[in-house]
Parts: C-alpha cells; sequence; structure tokens
C-alpha cells in the first residue's frame, strides 16, 4: 500500500463522516496511480450518494482485489472499511494479543478511529481457539491485554469502547482497576471518547475511572450500572473531571434523580431510547444490534422491537411511533426515537 502522509491520516481519524476527508484521499491516490485508487474512488462515488452502475462492477472487483488483513481468514474482529481504509474495528479475545496487534499495525488500520474490544472469557479463562492459537492457552489478564492494546494501536485513534458484559465471569474489583489504570496510563493521546460497558462499578473502582475520564472529553457509561454506588462517590466521579461529558443512560440512574452540568443521558449515537416509569433511560444505539441490545437488565430486547430500514416495529410488524408505551416483561416503557421516519 502507498504510504499516505500523516496528516491524511490524522484527518481520517478525526472525520471519518466527512467526505471531503475521504475526496483529498482519493486525489492522493489517483495523483500517485496507487493499487487502491480504484477501490477509493468507486467507494467515493458511493459515499456521495452517486449511484453509477458502471462503477458499481468496478467497485466489486476492487474490493474483491483488496489486500486481506492478517488473520481475516480466521474472523475473530469486524472491520468497517472506506476507500481501502478501516475506520472502526472490533476484536475480542479470541485474538491473542501478538496477533491482535500484527492487525492493528496493517497499513489498512493507519487512520483508525474507533477501536472496539471486547472480553469473552469463558469459565476456564482460555482462548476460545483460532486455528493459530489452539485451545489451551490461558488469557493474560484483561489489564495487561488493554496495555498490549494501548501499544499497538493508531496514535490518530480517536474514541475507544471496551465491553465487559460478554465475559462469563465478572471482572473482581481490583483486576477492573488494574484495567482503567491501564487505560489511563496507555490510551493514545488523541483518544476523545471513551466507552465503557463493565457490568457494575463499585467504590473501589471510582478513583480509577476518574483518573481515565480525566483523560478524555466524553465517558459513556451505557452498560454499566452506577446505582449502587453512593451519591457522594458518584459526584467525586463527575466533579473529578471538570472537562469531560459524562452520558449515563443504561446505567441504571435516571434524571430525575440526578442533576449535574457535565450528565447528559443520550449519547450522540443513539438512535432511540427506552424510559421507564422512574425515569431510567435504556439507550439503543445503531453499534449494537436488535438482538443484542445490552443493558444491565435487557438481554434479550429483540423479543419486543426490531430495528429495520424504515423504522422501528413490534416483532408482530406493526409500526412503533414516537412517545408509544410498549408492555416489557410486565413493564411499560415510554419508546422515543430519534430518527427520521420514511414509513409510508
Amino acid at each position: 500500500m502507498l504510504p499516505v502522509p500523516e496528516a491524511l491520516l490524522d484527518g481520517i481519524a478525526a472525520q471519518p463522516d466527512e467526505v471531503g476527508v475521504w475526496e483529498v484521499l482519493t486525489d492522493y491516490l489517483l495523483e500517485h496511480d496507487a493499487p487502491g485508487a480504484t477501490l477509493a474512488r468507486c467507494d467515493l462515488e458511493l459515499f456521495r450518494g452517486i449511484s453509477n452502475p458502471e462503477l458499481l462492477g468496478a467497485l466489486a472487483d476492487a474490493r474483491a482485489q483488496r489486500p486481506k488483513l492478517p488473520y481475516e481468514p480466521y474472523g475473530g474482529f469486524e472491520a468497517t472499511w472506506r476507500c481501502g481504509f478501516v475506520v472502526t474495528f472490533s476484536a475480542s479475545t479470541r485474538l491473542a494479543g501478538a496477533q491482535l496487534a500484527k492487525v492493528l499495525a496493517a497499513p489498512a488500520l493507519a487512520g483508525l478511529h474507533r477501536l472496539r474490544f471486547e472480553d469473552t472469557t469463558p469459565w476456564e479463562g482460555r482462548y476460545a481457539g483460532l486455528d493459530e492459537v489452539g485451545g489451551g492457552a490461558l488469557l493474560p489478564p484483561i489489564s495487561q491485554r488493554l496495555a498490549e492494546l494501548c501499544t499497538a494501536v493508531t496514535s490518530h485513534l480517536r474514541r475507544f469502547s471496551l465491553h465487559l458484559e460478554l465475559r462469563t465471569v465478572p471482572l473482581v474489583a481490583p483486576e477492573l482497576t488494574r484495567a482503567l489504570e491501564a487505560l489511563a496510563a496507555g490510551l493514545p493521546k488523541k483518544v476523545e471518547r471513551v466507552d465503557l460497558s463493565l457490568s457494575e462499578l463499585g467504590e473501589a473502582s471510582v478513583d480509577a475511572l476518574a483518573a481515565l475520564s480525566r483523560r478524555v472529553k466524553q465517558v459513556n457509561l451505557d452498560g454499566t450500572t452506577l446505582s449502587v454506588l453512593q451519591e457522594s462517590s458518584l459526584h467525586r466521579l463527575l466533579d473529578s473531571a471538570p472537562q469531560t461529558t459524562f452520558f449515563l443512560g443504561g446505567t441504571g440512574l435516571s434524571s430525575r434523580q440526578l442533576s449535574h452540568p457535565r450528565v447528559e443521558w443520550l449519547a450522540p449515537d443513539v438512535v432511540a431510547c427506552l424510559e421507564d416509569q422512574h425515569g431510567a433511560l435504556t439507550p439503543l444505539s445503531a453499534d449494537r444490534p436488535h438482538d443484542g441490545f445490552r443493558s444491565p437488565s435487557w438481554p434479550g430486547l429483540s423479543q419486543y422491537l426490531k430495528r429495520e430500514l424504515l423504522g422501528w416495529s413490534r416483532v408482530d410488524g406493526s409500526a412503533i411511533e414516537d412517545r408509544a408505551l410498549l408492555l416489557i416483561d410486565g413493564q411499560v416503557w415510554k419508546f422515543t426515537s430519534r430518527e427520521r421516519r420514511t414509513r409510508r
């Protein structure tokens, strides 16, 4: 792959949804007759909303010729591509540390915007077993994995998401504290937002989260139960990072019980939410498929609603309108959507 100037890579990481960034990159690749120029040009046209039948065939061919990432045939990760570069990357503990570092070092990830990491450690604490790992290797502590990730990831990274709620056994408080400390010490300086689904935050880990929060501009805690914290600990956390905005939807807390100048209840990428009778919100975001909306008490929300191309619907296909009341597990919830509906 043709080396790309650092300024271009930084622009990709900073504004992956800005078409102008990709226009500059595509022009650069075309000027240098780079192997990925055709893919970038075709992808850019689609990103602009131009449907050119001639380009669609060329795009399919260009994508087929795209260099594969290390270990791509084995799976274990997901990547969102645009113009030949990866803008979001999701991985789990299925990849060993050295394997994940090798993937992150690929040229296509040099302008990575968001890294999402899931700890899926099973009961026995061993790798699930990629072909090159085998089924017997013990997993290192999550704090060590996070330190390795921070070392391997591109310095342009803007957003880091950590999901621990998929572990078979929840982290004990000391290890959770060490994991948060590893992130606070190692995240690239340009990271602006962290998303933390930790299952539950106890008193012992508040100070470690506060230290991490001071490193970034936004902390999204959807998927982390905070209702177990003492009120004084919660305010200590919020007051510890005066330049940081906290998103507290999906934490078991309610705007009726907590008022703070740096708290918002729905993160920017939330597409809808459910509100219970106490005012607590369950955010529904685009990066969580409808059969996997995960917040502290919602392991199977797909039994009640679906997100489709034309909007939200119940499982029987009937449309769900804004401010509709839904009966879910015997409790009434109010549904609110942020999306513009095109349903006819």
